[in-house]
Order: C-alpha cells, then sequence, then structure tokens
C-alpha cells in the first residue's frame, strides 16, 4: 500500500503540473475553421494571436471582430478488461477585438475570456510486482480565485508591394486547484494550487499577391507559474517556475487557383535550447505540426473549406516527467493534455460577405488517443477528444 501512494501522490503531481491546453483549444474562428492553421489564414484582430503582419486584413478603416461557440471535452481512460471511464464537459466559449487601419500602420486588442475545464478522474490502474491494481481515488481540477483570459496588442506595417511586417504581444492567465482524494479511508491526499501566466512575444512577415500569400511567424513564450502545495501528513509546500521557451517558427501559404484555394502549413516547435533535458522524451523536445486545406470558391462571395491537421506530441511545461519512487522508476503522463498526445484535426468551415461583413460557420473536431504500454507503471489507452461548433464575424465601421 505504501508504494501505491507514493505512486499516487507522483501521478498527482503530474496532473496538477500543468494549469490548461488552452492553446490546443483555438484562439479565434479562423484556425478553427481551418483545420488548426493560423499563420495563413488568420486576419483582422485574431491575427495577433499568431501571425500579426495579417492584423491589416479588414474590410474598413475600423472593424470589430466575434466569435461565438459551443464546445465539448472528453476524457477517458480505458484499461485492460475495463470499461472506458470518461468526463464530458461542454461549454461556450468566444472572443472580441478590433482593429484600426491609419495609412500604413494597422492596431489591433483581441480579449478572450477563458472558459474553465473541470475535470473529474475516479480510477486509475497501475502495476505492482506485475499486477494490475484498481486504486480508488477521486481527482478534481476545478477554478480557484484567478481570473482566467487571453489578451493580445499588436501591429502591423505596409512596406509596400504586397510586403507586410507586424509585431504583437500576447499575455494570458489561467488559475486551477487540484483535490485528489483517497477513497479507502476517505482522506486528503493533496491540495494544490496554481497560477499560470505567460507571455509570447511574436514577430510576423507576409507577402501578398493576388495569387496567393505566403506567411512567416516567430514566436518566444516566457512562463511564470506559482504553485501551492499541500500533501498528507506534511507542511504547505510553495514552488515557482519561471522560464523561457519553446521558441516556434512557423511557414504557411495560400495559392489561389480559380475556383479553389489551397492552404498549406508546417510549424515547427524548438525546445532543446532552453533545456538540458536528456532523458527518454527528450524526442518530443523538438517537433513539426502541419496542416493542408482545401477551399471552394462560388457565387463571388461564397466558400466553402475542408482542412486536416496533425499535430505532434510535444515535451514541456511539465507535461512529461519521471521520477524514481522506492527503487522503481516510473512515466508520468500530464493527463488529460492534448499536448501529450499525437492529435488530428479536422475542420469544414463556410464563409461568405455580407454588405463588407465576413460571416464564418464551422465545424471542427479533434481527435486524440495515446496507448501506455502494458510494462509501464501506468498502463490502458488515454483519450481526447474535443469538438466545436461556431461562427465568427468580422463587422466594418
Amino acid at each position: 500500500m505504501l508504494f501505491i501512494i507514493r505512486v499516487l501522490i507522483f501521478f498527482a503531481w503530474c496532473f496538477g503540473g500543468r494549469a490548461t491546453a488552452i492553446e490546443t483549444l483555438m484562439l479565434g474562428p479562423s484556425a478553427k475553421a481551418h483545420g488548426g492553421a493560423s499563420v495563413s489564414v488568420v486576419r483582422g484582430s485574431e491575427a495577433l494571436f499568431y501571425n500579426p503582419a495579417s492584423c491589416h486584413i479588414a474590410s474598413e478603416d475600423m472593424e470589430l471582430q466575434f466569435e461565438v461557440n459551443l464546445q465539448q471535452l472528453s476524457y477517458g481512460y480505458t484499461y485492460p478488461g475495463e470499461s472506458r471511464n470518461e468526463f464530458i464537459q461542454s461549454f461556450p466559449a468566444g472572443y472580441w477585438g478590433m482593429t484600426l487601419k491609419l495609412k500604413r500602420l494597422t492596431y489591433g486588442f483581441s480579449f478572450l475570456p477563458l472558459p474553465f475545464f473541470k475535470t473529474r478522474i475516479q480510477e486509475l490502474y497501475i502495476k505492482e510486482a506485475g499486477i494490475l491494481t484498481p486504486v480508488p481515488l477521486d481527482i478534481v481540477r476545478s477554478p480557484n480565485a484567478a481570473f482566467n483570459y487571453y489578451a493580445a496588442l499588436g501591429l502591423s506595417y505596409n512596406l509596400g508591394n504586397g510586403h507586410y511586417l507586424g509585431a504583437s504581444v500576447v499575455s494570458s492567465q489561467f488559475g486551477s486547484k487540484l483535490d485528489v482524494n483517497v477513497s479507502e479511508g476517505n482522506y486528503d491526499l493533496l491540495d494544490r494550487n496554481i497560477t499560470e501566466q505567460k507571455r509570447r512575444m511574436i514577430l510576423g512577415y507576409n507577402y501578398e499577391k493576388p495569387w496567393g500569400k505566403l506567411a512567416v511567424s516567430f514566436q518566444l513564450q516566457h512562463l511564470v507559474r506559482d504553485g501551492v502545495s499541500q500533501y498528507v501528513g506534511q507542511e504547505i509546500i510553495k514552488n515557482k517556475d519561471d522560464k523561457l521557451g519553446p521558441a516556434n517558427i512557423s511557414i504557411g501559404g495560400t495559392y489561389r487557383l480559380s475556383p479553389f484555394s489551397f492552404i498549406s502549413e508546417v510549424a515547427y516547435f524548438q525546445w532543446s535550447s532552453f533545456t538540458e533535458y536528456e532523458g527518454e522524451d527528450a524526442d518530443y523536445l523538438d517537433t513539426f505540426d502541419y496542416v493542408l486545406g482545401l477551399k471552394y470558391h462560388f457565387l463571388q462571395k461564397h466558400s466553402l473549406s475542408f482542412a486536416r491537421g496533425n499535430f505532434a506530441q510535444k515535451w514541456g511545461d511539465g507535461k512529461q516527467g519521471n521520477a524514481n519512487i522506492g527503487q522503481q522508476k516510473v512515466r508520468g503522463f500530464t493527463y488529460p493534455d492534448f499536448d501529450s498526445i499525437d492529435r488530428t484535426v479536422y475542420s469544414l468551415s463556410y464563409e461568405t460577405t455580407i454588405s463588407g461583413s465576413v460571416l464564418q460557420m464551422y465545424f471542427m473536431t479533434q481527435l486524440a488517443a495515446r496507448v501506455v504500454s502494458d510494462t509501464a507503471v501506468a498502463t490502458g489507452e488515454h483519450q481526447v477528444s474535443n469538438y466545436a461548433i461556431g461562427t465568427g464575424l468580422s463587422q466594418p465601421f
């Protein structure tokens, strides 16, 4: 039983290591409408989250953007010989922003209040002495007192002849409270509060012509995470992470061949320059994502799009970790977390222009699964899925 308790403490630490994976739920309507593509298709104020060079793309000198969507997240375990243990949450979400064009300069602002993902895991299977053992526990992650948000401020400059430069700063905050209780004996194992703040500096470049667009974006992230933890029978522990990374460069473009437009994008995430980590998970330090899409234009002001994105498993922010418990080394898996699993994104969207206003309607799904080896301490298949349906509106003034 002592071994089990130690394992539970380690897994509770892993589960609470990161406040959220909100980036994987996409910021703004265009990324959701195009399979996760961002730098090549964003426009107006939403471009500040990914490629600020595109914030000049607006139908008038002043434009407001809105988005409303309904999302469903599903987190699940399937253990060998056992039924699926699943938690499902539905919630509304959205954002608003504005751009103001003054000659060659375009200024933009975006704000996105974050919905909170309350998650609950009630049973975990671990291996002790080669035997698969169910461990009764209740892990609940719920809101803490922090206000959760994303905000971006930036500008775009028209260099002439189709060349645009942009810069933006994205700030975010997310707070959560983790409670871990063991059903046997009905006692608290861990209480933990986490507040995570991020700053992202983004530079963007566009080359735009009637035949399409080439877009490049570079991002660098700074993370500050404050945590207050209390394990059963121990004093309160305070810790603070303050680190730089990862760096991310994305290259994308659109090519118009009437009546179609082709969308492509590739992103490279670079962690190895910001950490000395050399464990077995080092393969996930530097990874590639890509998106391919097709848009069909009809009746001048209407279009339909289909896109697919593949996003690789990533390392960082506490998503992966190793620890020694007694004499046995175990691998931690921060669950639930999209970025800890290879995931595939599909989207279908419709876009039209009405009296200068651009209206987008979309359906997006993200599917991810990871099978943990039966030789690991925790075994089984981890599944994560996300479905979103929503609309975005760009309204000129």
